[in-house]
């Protein structure tokens, strides 16, 4: 989201907004995949995020009292959305989202739909997301290759599918967290995960792709 979006109003603001229906149904996506995956995705680790320095480069891990004080700013329970009206109220001040995980794949599925209601075949790319409709050139079905962390043109595997979202995550150690190895950051603990090579969802939704990144 750009600084000045107006969707960064809905974001980071401590009073109640009225998002846009796109919006909402994103933002509710992301509570609902948040759920499923018991918290290992969440759209609240915006001021986890901050805190680690991620976007600043820094090179030293926060402390435990920065931590503490994300603490209570992190966990879907901080977002009410309303169904009805899409107002969405946080419940706290400094609550804030971060929708990279999902908007991308959204966005990928609402372009790709105006190629499909065309009649044309085609992949919509927006980097880590992807969506896939019709059929290829000379194939019966789409092929998506997993990318190899360790080598830069190898693969680890590939997939076969008809129609649907892709999102594929390699992890880059180029940009790791400070003071560590790891390039992801686990909202329940506020640490560094574990290791993890590389990741790859395949789902009829768009906003489902955002798995990849739990």
């Amino acid at each position: 989201i750009r600084p000045r979006d107006w969707s960064s109003d809905v974001c980071s603001s401590d009073l109640p907004v009225a998002a846009s229906a796109p919006l909402a149904a994103v933002i509710d996506a992301g509570l609902r995949v948040g759920s499923d995956s018991g918290g290992a995705f969440d759209i609240t680790v915006a001021p986890l995020v901050a805190a680690w320095g991620v976007r600043q480069r820094r090179t030293t891990p926060p402390s435990p009292t920065q931590l503490a004080q994300v603490r209570p700013l992190v966990g879907t329970a901080n977002v009410q959305l309303d169904q009805q009206s899409h107002l969405v109220r946080f419940a706290r001040p400094g609550v804030a989202l971060t929708l990279a995980g999902l908007a991308k794949g959204f966005a990928a599925e609402v372009a790709a739909g105006s190629l499909s209601r065309r009649g044309l075949s085609g992949v919509v790319d927006t980097g880590e997301s992807q969506f896939f409709v019709g059929t290829p050139l000379g194939k019966p079905r789409w092929s998506i290759g997993l990318g190899h962390p360790d080598r830069r043109d190898g693969l680890l595997g590939a997939v076969d599918i008809d129609r649907g979202a892709v999102s594929t995550i390699v992890i880059d150690t180029t940009t790791a967290l400070p003071g560590t190895d790891e390039r992801r950051l686990d909202p329940r603990t506020l640490q560094p995960t574990a290791k993890a090579a590389a990741a790859m969802v395949v789902a009829a939704d768009g906003t489902q792709i955002g798995r990849a990144h739990v």
